[in-house]
């Protein structure tokens, strides 16, 4: 009886560029962003590593025939980063941590989240989770507020089950059951994030139900955020 055929694993990026022929091998061309930014990629690669892009380029599509994939909805910094993911296995987040104000990042870090997601790649989603965590991990109480954009945009463009809403919800529970009641600006500009999107709201206050009738808040909250 014959084995199983094991999964083979995707060769290394330079054997693909190895051949005997005077010409190199198949070149896709990727467009990202409104702005076109280009990508010259070799097919193989890509095909080898994302059921995504071996649909697209050898499914039978207009894309496979020209070798051609636009992707105007995408951020190109997400993209390349993903990118960086998907033919390194691995990727820096000083690409999207040093982006500027906190605003600006948390939108590229959903961003990245939602096209990973899109491209069918779980486990690039899951470390951009854990990469936007760390990020959050090194700012003050008021800064892990996550932006009413970035919110909106992960609502409006993902569905359930998403576990990035689910660490958003978590995020911003903890974080109200940690503000001090007396400080206003931070309380007006979590509450602002919290209805950003209608959703995002029920959720948050699903979340903080459970935890105040279960008695299992990760800090004990005040008298005035239990009225």
């Amino acid at each position: 009886m014959a084995l199983p055929e094991e999964k083979q694993k995707p060769k290394r990026i330079s054997e693909y560029f190895k051949t005997d022929k005077p010409v190199g091998p198949p070149m896709v061309r990727i467009y990202g962003g409104s702005q076109r930014r280009l990508w010259v990629l070799p097919e193989e690669a890509l095909c080898d590593r994302v059921q995504f892009f071996k649909s697209t380029f050898q499914g039978g599509f207009r894309e496979g025939d020209e070798k051609v994939l636009e992707l105007p909805e995408d951020d190109p910094i997400a993209f390349g980063y993903i990118l960086d993911y998907i033919l390194q296995g691995r990727a820096s987040a000083d690409t999207i941590n040093k982006l500027g104000d906190l605003e600006a990042v948390s939108m590229a870090w959903c961003q990245t989240w939602v096209l990973a997601d899109k491209l069918g790649c779980p486990n690039i989603s899951k470390q951009v989770e854990i990469a936007y965590l760390r990020h959050l991990s090194y700012l003050a109480l008021d800064e892990k507020i996550i932006p009413p954009s970035a919110a909106q945009y992960l609502y409006k463009n993902t569905s359930e089950p998403c576990e990035l809403r689910e660490t958003f919800v978590k995020v911003a529970v903890n974080i109200y059951q940690a503000i001090d009641c007396c400080c206003e600006d931070p309380m007006k500009q979590w509450s602002e994030s919290a209805a950003s999107h209608p959703k995002y709201l029920s959720d948050i206050m699903a979340l903080l139900k459970f935890r105040l009738l279960e008695c299992q808040p990760t800090n004990v909250a005040c008298e005035k955020h239990r009225k």
